[in-house]
C-alpha cells in the first residue's frame, strides 16, 4: 500500500485561487506581516484547504502572495504616475496650431489634437502639466492655454 499520494498541481490551484480572490487585498497586506495562518481564522484556513500544505509549501504560498502583492502595488504606482506629467515646455512658444508637436523638458512629446485653443504671443519655457481625464489627455501650459493633446512619445 502506497502511503504517499501525489496530487496534481491543479488540486492545489483551486484552493489557492479561492483563497486569493475571497480574501482580497486586505489578507495580502496582512499576509505580508504574519502569514496566512495568523491572518485567517482556523475555519477559513481549513475551508481553503491550506491545512493540507506542508510548512514549506505554506511558506512558499505566503512568499508568493507577498511577491504578487508587491507587483500589483508597483503596477498601480506606475499607472498613477502615467496619469500626470509635470514639466516645462522645451523652448519658446509663440503660437499653437492643430497637429503641432509640443516637446517638454522631461522628454515627452505631445501633438495638439483640436482646433479649439489658440495662442499668439510669447512664452519662454513655461511650466506645463499633462493629465488624463475622461475625454483624453489635456496639456495645460501656464499663461498660455489648456488644450487636448495626444502623447507622441519620449526622446
Amino acid at each position: 500500500m502506497n502511503r504517499f499520494h501525489f496530487r496534481p498541481a491543479s488540486a492545489f490551484l483551486a484552493p489557492l485561487l479561492a483563497c486569493a480572490f475571497s480574501l482580497g487585498i486586505t489578507v495580502c497586506a496582512q499576509a505580508q506581516e504574519g502569514g496566512l495562518r495568523q491572518t485567517m481564522s482556523p475555519e477559513e484556513f481549513k475551508a481553503a484547504g491550506l491545512e493540507k500544505l506542508s510548512p514549506n509549501e505554506l511558506a512558499n504560498l505566503d512568499g508568493w502572495i507577498q511577491g504578487d502583492r508587491q507587483k500589483v502595488a508597483e503596477k498601480a504606482t506606475k499607472k498613477e504616475k502615467l496619469q500626470l506629467v509635470v514639466s516645462r515646455v522645451d523652448g519658446v512658444i509663440t503660437s499653437i496650431a492643430p497637429r503641432q508637436i509640443i516637446r517638454l523638458e522631461d522628454g515627452s512629446s505631445w501633438k495638439v489634437s483640436r482646433n479649439d485653443s489658440q495662442f499668439h504671443g510669447m512664452a519662454d519655457h513655461p511650466a506645463a502639466a499633462a493629465y488624463k481625464n475622461l475625454f483624453g489627455w489635456k496639456l495645460r501650459i501656464v499663461g498660455v492655454a489648456e488644450l487636448y493633446v495626444v502623447p507622441v512619445g519620449r526622446k
